[in-house]
């Protein structure tokens, strides 16, 4: 959701936020109990008015194979950038 995003953009956050947000967002996606495991990188610009998050996901279900993907995230819109099959 956009609100959480407005904190973290339009200034140089910190690593240590970034760390947290990561975090939360991975505790957030492994509520769903489709998500085997999961990795969530973020990567602020570097002026920290937006970032891309990066997710690696690895479903519970076997027949579907893992996937990347990568938002990107401004105060004003989150967007896909990129999904596709893991390597």
């Amino acid at each position: 959701t956009r609100a959480w995003a407005s904190d973290y953009c339009n200034r140089p956050p910190p690593a240590a936020e970034l760390r947290e947000l990561a975090g939360r967002v991975r505790g957030e996606l492994l509520k769903d109990d489709r998500v085997g495991s999961l990795v969530v990188v973020l990567s602020p610009t570097p002026t920290g008015s937006a970032f891309d998050l990066r997710l690696s996901a690895v479903p519970v279900d076997p027949r579907l194979g893992p996937f990347d993907l990568t938002l990107a995230v401004t105060s004003a819109s989150i967007v896909i950038e990129a999904i596709a099959e893991a390597a």
